[in-house]
């Protein structure tokens, strides 16, 4: 036996050395033996889970920004497979995507289901999985169980209204990388090393950006776990390296294949590096920068642990490191690189779970008297932005009604061409929503439309280099720039307009026939149709 001189002081693997004991899920946990009970029913907090995921079958089309767009790449991918597309002559299957395991599971559930139910199935089983594992990365670091509503919103948040659909499928993936890098950080094993280098490979087949954000983090314990002497340093950092090598490798050959695209990105990088930056983080957790009159609602969220007596816990330890890499991010990450926006915007998300890690009730005092009103107040101010969201789902739904059964009445197969010259809805209070929405004709009808994701790298459907359409990127925040002969007007059988700020002869200038109306929707839409003989 080891001379007690040489133990380590250092608590077994969890946190600080607090006695375990079974979590809320009924499996071990590491939260105290002695933290208060939470002071609601349990099954009150599931049922909170359900109402969250309730959220995205409300409406017709979830009012989120770009699910229309990935809906549409999926439907073209569905039917290139099936060798019955119209666009064969246009566009090609890039399987170098990070987004296979988005897209991948909803091509099998797209042949059973139409593509916006697909997707509603998935978006409710990531968001029931980020709770989850959310649940079980607190219990796993021993944070306070009374925490847990804090899970139940962000998801909802800023990365909905703007439909970042893969981003949000691969968060349970991150939080679960985060979890397993945790406890091989902590207890280094071949069996659990293998097991974070499989989980980061799918993540680098989930999300680019997410998968850096894991990764990164994983890192950090590990070095941690190196400084800890939990195992020595090639054993701690080895799981990382062929995902890391992986990402390299796909990050270079996209770059070669983007060389073939000439597309001018334009794009406005925003550089707010100051102090704004804060309370905007505060305003994504809830929503979008139309949302600033929630802001306080995001401030209070954050509070509320401190307001409960909690504290968190400022030492470099396992707990901490996840919600530190984050501040990192979200404080000095960029908001657009390497054509890719809303970069340090969407990692909010992570903000609320990975905040609670840090919090437990102090040993050297006692529980504020107030404590357990102030627990039940967190869970209903938790349930606040599920509830506006369903509102505003509904609402929308409403508000979309006409417009929806006019794009689906549209022959199938045909090219459309999408003009917003205002994006926002008043009832979603989504600022972007009506930018991408024609592509529901894509995604629905089997119709092409411009301007198209297909000019991305990430996408599993990308355009041939020799067939580019002039509709380039960028064309969606400045539609009064198409020109008949310039963009091609002739290709189109129809054009999706949203509340012109031009007549009909100026938006056709050129055109050898007027496209006439075939019908219009509530608020401003028209759509018009080409005519081949004046």
């Amino acid at each position: 036996m080891r001379p007690a001189s040489h133990r380590s002081p250092l608590p077994p693997p969890g946190d600080g050395g607090e006695r375990r004991r079974p979590g809320p899920l009924g499996v071990g946990g590491d939260a105290r033996s002695d933290a208060p009970a939470v002071p609601w029913p349990r099954w009150l907090f599931w049922l909170a889970v359900a109402f969250g995921a309730s959220v995205f079958w409300i409406a017709d089309h979830p009012p989120m920004a770009d699910l229309a767009q990935h809906s549409g790449q999926v439907a073209l991918w569905r039917d290139l497979i099936l060798g019955r597309s119209a666009w064969a002559d246009l566009v090609r299957i890039n399987l170098l995507t990070p987004y296979l395991l988005g897209y991948g599971l909803a091509l099998p559930l797209s042949f059973v289901l139409p593509l916006v139910t697909a997707f509603k199935v998935l978006l409710t089983v990531a968001y029931l999985a980020f709770v989850l594992v959310s649940v079980r990365l607190r219990q796993h670091h021993g944070a306070d169980e009374r925490l847990d509503p804090l899970f139940l919103f962000s998801f909802l948040g800023y990365a909905y209204k703007w439909g970042l659909i893969t981003f949000m499928m691969a968060a349970p993936v991150v939080l679960l990388l985060l979890l397993l890098a945790s406890k091989q950080a902590q207890a280094p094993t071949l069996r659990r090393g293998l097991a974070v280098a499989g989980l980061a490979v799918a993540l680098l087949f989930s999300h680019g950006l997410a998968f850096l954000f894991a990764v990164g983090t994983g890192l950090a314990y590990a070095l941690w776990g190196t400084w800890q002497r939990r195992g020595g340093f090639w054993p701690q950092v080895a799981p990382y390296l062929l995902p890391l090598a992986g990402f390299v490798a796909l990050f270079a050959i996209n770059r070669l294949l983007q060389a073939e695209f000439k597309a001018p990105y334009d794009y406005v990088p925003i550089y707010d590096w100051g102090w704004k930056r804060i309370p905007k983080a505060m305003i994504y957790i809830v929503g979008s920068l139309e949302d600033k009159h929630l802001l306080p609602l995001g401030l209070a969220l954050l509070a509320m642990p401190f307001v409960m007596g909690l504290r968190p816990r400022w030492r470099l330890e396992p707990r901490t490191i996840p919600v530190a890499c984050l501040l990192v991010l979200l404080l000095a990450g960029p908001s657009f690189a390497l054509d890719t926006a809303l970069l340090w915007e969407r990692f909010c998300l992570y903000l609320p779970p990975l905040w609670a890690l840090a919090f437990v009730q102090p040993a050297s005092r006692p529980a504020p008297r107030w404590q357990p009103a102030a627990a039940r107040l967190l869970f209903a101010l938790c349930l606040v932005l599920p509830a506006l969201q369903a509102h505003r789902a509904w609402r929308f739904d409403l508000e979309t009604r006409e417009l929806n059964a006019g794009l689906r009445s549209l022959e199938p197969n045909q090219r459309l061409v999408m003009m917003a010259y205002e994006f926002h809805s008043h009832d979603a209070q989504n600022p972007v929503i009506y930018m991408q929405y024609g592509a529901w004709y894509q995604a629905e009808r089997g119709g092409f439309v411009d301007y198209n994701f297909a000019w991305f790298p990430p996408q599993v459907v990308r355009f041939k280099p020799d067939k580019l359409p002039p509709v380039n990127p960028g064309f969606e925040w400045k539609p009064w720039r198409f020109e008949w002969n310039e963009f091609r007007g002739g290709d189109y059988r129809y054009f999706l307009v949203y509340r012109a700020k031009k007549t009909p002869e100026e938006i056709f200038k050129g055109a050898p026939c007027m496209p006439k109306v075939k019908w219009t929707a509530h608020d401003g839409w028209v759509l018009y149709e080409r005519v081949d003989a004046c």
